[in-house]
């Protein structure tokens, strides 16, 4: 009897320990970590730059996931809860807020890459002020066109950098291969002659804030077209991972092959591509999580 009793309580223990497996890792994104939030304010003559901090139970600057969002007029509050996992390796999560979200028409007019740039920079610097230490790059979709010259710029305090949905090439290169192979949301998108024909134009009215194109202005386009991530990326020297979905709308062989060269050179850049989704990861999500912790031991940015 004390053997079948041995038996059941191990039996029973197993159950548990694969119960809280499943809560933690396949129940999805949603899953996050319970964190508290604090709202800072950085004031300068042109405007306040506004960012919050997540913590689970006391605040610490030293080390932080710095979330750098996609696009789009939304609260940094939408961002809450992400990256909250590596509130269990001693980081702090920082969620930037975008300026002028308040006002339709005025983000509509300042919602470009400079823009975005400096209120990033802003953020930095004044956690480096209260004493961080150690950055490790969060980035989303638009946000991936910022985080390379962000990690090249504070360079001796990134630790690494994860680039979710993003491109290694400049959005222009991005876009005229979606259109032509109509992907997501591109697949009723202008032909491409017709596309290039809008960025022409881009290019002849760069501060043009009246025109748009897929709902953002030629400015912002304008600001964004020709940046090149592989320029700051072959500077760092911190790890770098790109995720992607198999139908994101960019082209993965080129990127895959892309990488696998700046390997050969000794960039530490590694990419993860999930069959059958496409830029938002679908069902792929929770993996994600899992294959992004794997990937932050393996650099030693996280301890076992």
């Amino acid at each position: 009897m004390l053997i079948k009793k041995d038996t059941l309580q191990r039996k029973i223990r197993i159950f548990i320990s694969f119960l809280f497996f499943y809560l933690f890792f396949i129940v999805g994104c949603k899953s996050h970590v319970s964190l508290n939030l604090k709202k800072f304010t950085v004031k300068n003559k042109l405007h306040h730059v506004d960012y919050f901090i997540g913590y689970p139970s006391e605040l610490s600057y030293e080390k932080i996931v710095l979330l750098i969002s996609g696009t789009g007029r939304f609260s940094a509050s939408q961002d809450f809860g992400k990256g909250s996992e590596a509130s269990l390796y001693g980081f702090s999560v920082v969620y930037p807020e975008k300026s002028f979200i308040q006002d339709s028409t005025e983000y509509f007019k300042h919602d470009n890459r400079k823009q975005r740039m400096y209120e990033l920079k802003t953020v930095i610097d004044d956690l480096i002020k209260k004493g961080t230490k150690k950055i490790l790059i969060l980035s989303e979709s638009e946000g991936t066109m910022l985080a390379p010259e962000i990690a090249k710029l504070y360079q001796d305090k990134i630790c690494g950098l994860i680039s979710l949905g993003g491109s290694i090439f400049p959005f222009k290169d991005d876009i005229l291969f979606a259109s032509e192979n109509r992907i997501g949301q591109f697949e009723k998108l202008l032909p491409k002659n017709n596309v290039e024909n809008i960025f022409r134009e881009i290019e002849n009215q760069p501060d043009n804030v009246e025109k748009e194109f897929m709902g953002h202005s030629y400015r912002f386009w304008n600001s964004y077209l020709e940046y090149n991530p592989i320029d700051d990326l072959k500077l760092l020297t911190c790890p770098i991972l790109y995720v992607n979905g198999e139908y994101d709308e960019l082209d993965i062989m080129k990127q895959k092959s892309k990488i696998d060269n700046m390997r050969k050179d000794g960039i530490n850049i590694r990419q993860i591509v999930y069959e059958g989704v496409g830029h938002k990861m679908g069902n792929k999500k929770s993996k994600m999580v899992r294959d992004i912790l794997i990937w932050l031991k393996n650099n030693k940015i996280v301890n076992e």
